[in-house]
């Protein structure tokens, strides 16, 4: 062997070498399946479609976040074990009664093969149902975060990323599927997002079930509660009154910018500025109360076929207590191409979580994308896409995780440890992979 060829060998290593221990993982093989969080039933559903079954990476990311949405799959731990079982005493009088899974009943149902809703008659107007799978209030799809109204929305986002076809649906109420209403949108409209009742409307005309209630007993209990609490904390800010429940309205001291040019400082006679700039200490609160994993319900995913197309898909029910009609239409980042997810099967793809409202306006997935088209490893462009949010707002909260077209990985947050899961032909099962700031 000669020297020249050893050389290089050994300069070859070093590279894989350097890669795998900053934190880039893969085999290029294909299919790969990758999703926000460790979300093993939901990127088992997607790996089924893709994989045993053939199917599209388009096909198969919907499977794979319907499959979340059903499952309410944040109810799940790491291991994939549902916190809780749920009986629900259903009664003319709206009850709902929850009882955890140490319950002997609970235990007794779970350990025998019934389908997955039993209901039982009683003498009186009541009827007990046991719904076998996750039940908590944390979770992707209905029945998840309430907005400041009580109310559970959906957003979602599917996109091609051979085609560049992106179909969207923003504070849709109503209806369960969101994915599948995007999908929709994006086969049978020359639109790319279809907003609030109107996308309820048009996804209802196109099939899905609906209208449907998305508030669950747990959601409803989370915002009582808070009503209790004088709605804090929340994500008004510059208003009054600023420790409670709205409505809402502007300090007297506030001008209307037509009405005059005057500066904010002159407007607060050289006090602080409290209308802020992004990184005033009301902005630090506000993320650090607001946005972790577990009240900001969301899955995105990406899948790369066996032919190498890619795929994204997002599903959400948002930050909690949102403020509804934000951004027009209560629309966060989830169903925004280029935020929460996006794929170009020419490079890769991304997925995002996290204060979706900082997020989007720095198109994180867009940038790891781009990064990784300029010839960036996955790891370096996701440090890279988390880094220019993190100087603009250095106490943000979110993770974004990217895939090149070769199916290497590697994960990037800011403000929290952060896991994503993945699924290839090289694995037994889905592998979760910790990622920290």
């Amino acid at each position: 062997m000669s020297p020249r060829f050893i050389s290089l060998s050994f300069f070859f290593l070093s590279i894989s070498t350097v890669l795998e221990i900053s934190g880039v993982h893969g085999s290029g093989i294909y299919p790969v399946v990758v999703s926000t969080w460790p979300f093993r039933e939901a990127v088992r559903a997607a790996w089924r479609s893709v994989n045993d079954y053939g199917s599209s990476a388009v096909t198969a990311v919907v499977e794979g976040c319907s499959a979340c949405e059903e499952l309410r799959c944040d109810g799940t731990d790491a291991s994939g074990v549902p916190h809780s079982y749920a009986i629900v005493i259903s009664c003319t009088f709206a009850i709902s009664i929850l009882i955890p899974n140490t319950n002997p009943l609970c235990r007794f149902i779970a350990g025998h093969e019934f389908a997955p809703t039993l209901s039982y008659s009683f003498p009186t107007p009541c009827r007990l149902h046991c719904h076998l799978g996750p039940y908590s209030f944390h979770k992707v799809g209905p029945g998840g975060s309430p907005d400041e109204n009580g109310e559970t929305t959906l957003d979602a986002l599917v996109m091609d990323g051979t085609t560049m076809e992106v179909g969207a649906v923003a504070a849709m109420r109503f209806v369960k599927d969101g994915i599948k209403a995007a999908k929709l949108v994006m086969d049978f409209t020359e639109h790319t997002l279809l907003v609030g009742e109107k996308a309820s409307i048009f996804a209802m005309s196109m099939g899905l079930s609906g209208p449907t209630n998305l508030s669950s007993a747990e959601s409803i209990e989370k915002w009582v509660k808070w009503k209790k609490e004088n709605c804090q904390p929340n994500f008004r800010k510059n208003v009054i009154p600023a420790k409670g429940c709205g409505p809402y309205h502007l300090h007297d001291n506030v001008l209307s910018v037509r009405e005059s040019s005057c500066k904010v400082s002159e407007l607060n006679n050289g006090e602080s500025n409290w209308f802020g700039d992004g990184n005033d200490l009301h902005s630090f609160e506000r993320q650090f109360k607001f946005v972790n994993r577990h009240n900001h319900d969301t899955i995105s995913m990406a899948v790369i076929d066996k032919m190498g197309h890619i795929a994204v898909g997002t599903s959400t029910n948002g930050a909690t207590f949102k403020v509804p009609g934000r951004q027009a239409s209560g629309v966060g980042d989830g169903p925004i191409a280029g935020s929460s997810a996006y794929a170009d099967s020419e490079v890769g793809a991304c997925g995002a979580t996290g204060d979706g409202d900082i997020m989007m306006r720095f198109l994180p997935c867009y940038q790891v994308v781009e990064s990784m088209r300029q010839g960036m490893e996955p790891k370096h462009a996701a440090v890279d896409a988390i880094s220019r949010i993190a100087r603009k707002f250095p106490n943000f909260v979110g993770a974004v995780v990217a895939i090149d077209k070769k199916g290497v990985h590697a994960g990037a947050c800011h403000g929290w440890t952060f896991q994503y899961s993945v699924k290839n032909s090289s694995m037994e099962d889905v592998e979760v992979f910790t990622v920290v700031p």
